[in-house]
């Protein structure tokens, strides 16, 4: 209701949209709040991009020694930097590419985090029923029901909003 409540429609600027945000919830909250919100809002961005940036190198780089036929390791700090910058380079031309729309940025996000929902449940699901899992911690049978069940679902919605945007 903080946002649909209000009528307003989010900008594509990049600058407006963050402003728009700290302005709905400053609205609800008060004038008052307007600096807590702001560096909420700020902290709670540049936290999660810290996270991203430190979990998805640290998982590409694991993802690499595993597929390589030597088994390579690379966990030292040198391949974790290379890990990093790369993931800034992207994240820089994804950001000038959308700069000028950002509500194209956040429809593509939400259609990526949708298609791969199923993907990433299956994953996690063989990962927890694999051999390197003792199986007294591997989940039971009701448990996997609701899982499969779980992926289906996922993946019935991610087809259904597949359909959606693009008919």
């Amino acid at each position: 209701m903080t946002l649909y409540g209000t009528q307003t429609e989010l900008s594509d600027n990049a600058v407006t949209f963050a402003d728009q945000v700290v302005q709905l919830f400053t609205t609800h909250i008060g004038r008052w709040a307007y600096i807590f919100i702001a560096i909420s809002a700020f902290a709670t961005m540049f936290s999660t991009c810290m996270t991203a940036h430190d979990a998805i190198a640290r998982v590409s780089l694991d993802l690499i020694k595993h597929l390589t036929p030597e088994h390579k390791d690379y966990s030292g700090k040198k391949y974790f930097a290379m890990g990093i910058i790369g993931l800034a380079l992207v994240n820089y031309i994804v950001l000038t590419a959308f700069s000028a729309n950002m509500g194209t940025l956040v429809a593509l996000a939400t259609f990526i985090s949708f298609v791969m929902a199923p993907v990433v449940g299956y994953m996690n699901l063989k990962n927890v029923m694999s051999k390197d899992l003792p199986g007294s911690f591997r989940p039971g049978k009701g448990l996997q029901f609701l899982t499969y069940a779980g992926i289906i679902f996922l993946s019935l919605f991610a087809l259904y909003y597949c359909w959606m945007v693009l008919f």
